[in-house]
Order: C-alpha cells, then sequence, then structure tokens
C-alpha cells in the first residue's frame, strides 16, 4: 500500500488576487509627518554644539531678541538681519532651509494678523513685525540647531530658572519622542494589515490617540514609582564648573558688547 498524498486539485490552481485600491493618502502623510518631527526632536542640535557654550549661546540669544523687540531704529534690525543671514551661510544646506524657513513662515503667519494695520494707516509697523519675528525665531531655530536640547536645559538652570519649569521641559521634550514612536510603530501595523479597501480605517486610526494617552499615564506613573526609589525630589543641580573658552566666547561677549553699544547709539540718534 503506497504511503503518498496526493495534492487536492484546488491546491494546484493559481488563484490570482488583485486587492482594490484604498486611500491610505493621509496615512501615509501623517506618518511621513510625524517621522519628520521624530528625526528633529531627536537631532535637537542636529549638526552638534557648535560654536561657544551654551550658557553663552543661550543669554546671547535671548538678548539680541529683547533688543531687537524694544528697538525703535528699523536700521538696527536690518543690522541684525545682516549677521544673520550671514551666520546662516555657514551651516550645512538642510539646517540652513530649516532656520530661513520656518522663520520666514512664522513671520509670513503674523504679517497676515497684522493685515488690518494697513488699512488703518500702519503700513510700516507691518514690515516692522515681519522683520523682528523673522529675526526672533530664527535665532532660536539657529540656537536649537547649533546646541543640543541637554545642554540648553544645563545652561538654564546655570540662569536660575526655576526647577519646575526644567524638570516639564525636560520630562515634555523626552516623552514627546517615546510617544511618538509608539505612534509612528501603530501607524505602520495599521497601514501594514490593510490590504485593500478598509471601510473603517478611519476608526482604526482614531484609536491610536487612546492607546498613546493610556501609554503616556502608564509610563507617567513608572516613572513617579522610579523617581520615588532614587529618591527624586525635583532639584536640578548647576553645574559644577562652568569651562569658558576663551577662543570661542570670548568672540561673542566681544560682539554683545558691540551690539549694545550700536543699540545705545541708533536709541539716541531717534531721539
Amino acid at each position: 500500500m503506497s504511503d503518498t498524498t496526493s495534492i487536492p486539485k484546488w491546491m494546484r490552481e493559481e488563484e490570482t488576487y488583485t486587492p482594490a485600491g484604498g486611500r491610505d493618502g493621509f496615512l501615509v502623510k501623517s506618518m511621513l509627518r510625524l517621522m519628520s518631527v521624530l528625526v528633529k526632536m531627536r537631532a535637537g542640535g542636529s549638526i552638534g554644539d557648535m560654536g561657544a557654550s551654551a550658557p553663552v549661546k543661550v543669554f546671547y540669544t535671548l538678548y539680541l531678541i529683547v533688543l531687537i523687540a524694544c528697538s525703535r531704529n528699523w536700521f538696527f534690525s536690518l543690522t541684525i538681519l545682516a549677521g544673520f543671514l550671514v551666520r546662516l551661510c555657514f551651516l550645512p544646506s538642510k539646517t540652513l532651509r530649516r532656520c530661513f524657513f520656518t522663520a520666514f513662515y512664522a513671520a509670513l503667519f503674523s504679517l497676515l494678523l497684522m493685515v488690518p494695520a494697513f488699512f488703518m494707516g500702519s503700513p510700516r509697523a507691518i514690515l516692522n513685525i515681519f522683520g523682528k519675528v523673522f529675526l526672533s525665531v530664527g535665532l532660536i531655530q539657529m540656537l536649537s540647531a547649533t546646541t543640543s536640547w541637554n545642554r540648553i536645559t544645563e545652561s538654564l538652570r546655570s540662569f536660575c530658572v526655576p526647577d519646575i519649569f526644567l524638570f516639564t521641559l525636560d520630562i515634555t521634550l523626552k516623552y514627546i519622542v517615546l510617544l511618538g514612536d509608539i505612534c509612528l510603530g501603530m501607524l505602520s501595523a495599521l497601514s501594514l494589515r490593510s490590504v485593500g479597501k478598509n471601510r473603517s480605517r478611519t476608526q482604526s486610526f482614531a484609536g491610536v490617540p487612546g492607546v498613546a494617552f493610556l501609554k503616556s499615564k502608564e509610563m507617567g506613573e513608572e516613572m513617579y514609582g522610579a523617581m520615588v526609589c532614587r529618591g527624586f525630589e525635583g532639584t536640578y543641580h548647576r553645574p559644577r564648573h562652568f569651562c569658558f573658552s576663551l577662543k570661542r566666547d570670548v568672540w561673542y561677549l566681544l560682539l554683545v558688547t558691540f551690539v549694545t553699544i550700536w543699540f545705545i547709539y541708533l536709541e539716541r540718534a531717534i531721539v
């Protein structure tokens, strides 16, 4: 008696299955956008810690923003704009585009908000706000691109910023990346399992924020338990030593001195 088993006929027939096309453009765009945000958050100083030390750069950036906001002379803003554009030329092309276009879009949004001022007889105020917003956002973007986030929070502690603010900022930045990874994994799983036209894809996509919320609550409880076990009191200690670099930091301090003198001279010229 033969032990061979014959294969059924229906298993030997070829079957061609062509799934119907589904509209997953919104899902794909959401995944790509989320990936780009995660890359930027992980980069947080995508070109490394360039230039002066972090406390000096933070002070220099915030000081320039305050002077730009208080300036009444348009020529002062033009001077800072020229220096800002020159500094952008020394950055990599991707970082340059991100800094420039982020500042430009923010300034364009402020320009749209100031459109009524044009009809009320203040067209010069529109250009003034546009330039100040562009410079302020551009300086913040440059600081973010050339300095890692942990260095920025560490430098803020040097300026006696409250611990609760630093704790909230630091934990928020870290958990945005972690929860973004979770959402990205769920979106990828949803895209791979949705073969053809899925009529309930919108409902599945709506469940992603709910799962992220539950996961964030679970991670928050675990973090609280870990902090209690380790005796963490929410105190951020200052750096033990601040190494002042004569080659790097002194140029920023000289530039701050020059900008201050130039600002005072132009403000007195108006009066």
